[in-house]
């Protein structure tokens, strides 16, 4: 495909502002179609699940290094390169971009400076993309973006070679092509929730947006209740009403100035009382419906959503077992995003001149899903270290520390073995 046929596909993905919205909390009551009256506006309360849904998936997810399957201990080149390319920051960004518009790209190019390929993450705002359908790789990219001048460049990736095209006077002109360094397109999809027959992402929050909406309706409700029913409601039958609702100076009270009297006043004919508070619980247990709604549907507990378990959990085994299916998810997310690491980083060795078919074992490390404590995972560690189960280095990378703790720890495996031996012999 052309340059100029991948430019007449869409740059705006479908749905992507009504996504973002959501995520945001930005949209409006009257866009599911409620109408609220300008006086009752500030009333107004759209409920977040959206982003608590996006964001309590993402935390589970932490890259901690990349090994070679049939090593023990993660590849030192792999992490410096992802320590240049402040990954440790980037990677939640892409990851968040994939829930929520159910897709996002990095894209790999020459070293800008040093030895490391430059590794970028973006979102799909500018992006149109070719896919082979039956390895699901992209082979060919656009990527539109503007510079802080207004200017609008698009780049086009092909494999390799990068084009970047300038728009003047209306139209689309080559500036400049330079060699990626790679065989491959270097744009790597970031796809959430696709499906066999197609290779395309889908948010993680669709199924939660109805109950959002639905719940929103429920919340605004119980906020315009609770500012004109909650209260007691006053009522004074006489003839004589309308002379007992003027002040001092003659003029009608303001029915502010009525509704705080503490007493009411009159002849002697008068009858007063008040009406009964609105009872609100109905309005409560509706929305607590949707937050169990909800839970079934993102794994999540009532307790992230805002209502306390009435299940009252009161062990760490019990807590657990309620994330259990949370934890299952995030650990499904892992197997699709990792993959997607692993293509990064093969693209970035074949740029960097490293590539070798040992690359193809690949993987990624991850912190584990369910974050235990690390008292749990020394322990863990150690009992199977001990019984001779795992290795130390394995141990290490259970443990989760950083490259250079397990240097440090193997340096002092080594210095120690030296001693016993010397003191052995």
């Amino acid at each position: 495909m052309s340059f100029d046929a991948l430019m007449k596909k869409p740059s705006l993905p479908r749905h992507f502002q009504r996504l973002e919205a959501y995520f945001e909390g930005s949209h409006r009551l009257d866009a599911i179609g409620v109408s609220l009256p300008p006086e009752v506006r500030i009333l107004e309360l759209v409920l977040d699940w959206p982003r608590i849904t996006v964001e309590s998936l993402e935390e589970r997810l932490t890259v901690e290094g990349f090994a070679l399957a049939g090593e023990e201990a993660s590849d030192d080149h792999y992490w410096s390169r992802w320590q240049a390319n402040r990954l440790d920051m980037l990677a939640p960004l892409v990851h968040t971009e994939a829930f929520v518009q159910g897709v996002g790209y990095s894209v790999v190019g020459p070293p800008t400076s040093g030895e490391w390929a430059k590794v970028t993450v973006h979102s799909a705002l500018g992006f149109a993309t070719v896919v082979d359908p039956w390895t699901g790789r992209i082979t060919e990219a656009v990527q539109r973006f503007k510079e802080a001048d207004g200017s609008l460049w698009a780049m086009h990736y092909a494999p390799g070679v990068n084009t970047r095209y300038g728009k003047v006077h209306g139209v689309w002109k080559q500036d400049a092509a330079v060699a990626s360094g790679t065989s491959r397109v270097p744009v790597v999809p970031f796809l959430n929730r696709s499906r066999i027959r197609d290779h395309l992402g889908r948010s993680e929050m669709l199924d939660v947006m109805r109950y959002t909406d639905a719940a929103s309706r429920s919340v605004t409700q119980l906020q315009v209740a609770g500012e004109i029913l909650a209260l007691p409601q006053r009522y004074l039958f006489s003839d004589k009403a309308k002379e007992m609702m003027t002040g001092s100076d003659g003029k009608a009270v303001t029915q502010w100035e009525a509704y705080i009297g503490r007493l009411l006043t009159g002849p002697g004919d008068a009858k007063a009382g008040q009406f009964d508070g609105a009872d609100l619980a109905q309005l409560i247990s509706t929305v607590r419906l949707y937050a169990g709604l909800t839970s079934a549907s993102t794994g999540l507990s009532m307790d992230t959503l805002g209502f306390a378990s009435e299940a009252n959990p009161t062990s760490a085994e019990a807590l657990n077992a309620i994330d259990n299916r949370h934890v299952r998810k995030a650990e499904k997310k892992q197997v699709f995003f990792g993959e997607a690491w692993e293509d990064v980083m093969r693209i970035a060795d074949e740029i960097e001149g490293r590539d070798t078919p040992e690359n193809a074992r690949l993987e990624t490390r991850w912190r584990d899903a369910a974050t235990p404590t690390i008292a749990a995972k020394a322990d863990a560690a150690a009992k199977l270290v001990g019984a001779g189960i795992i290795p130390p280095a394995v141990g290490r990378d259970m443990v989760g520390l950083t490259p250079e703790q397990k240097r440090m720890a193997t340096e002092y495996d080594a210095s120690f073995e030296g001693l016993a031996r010397a003191v052995g012999a």
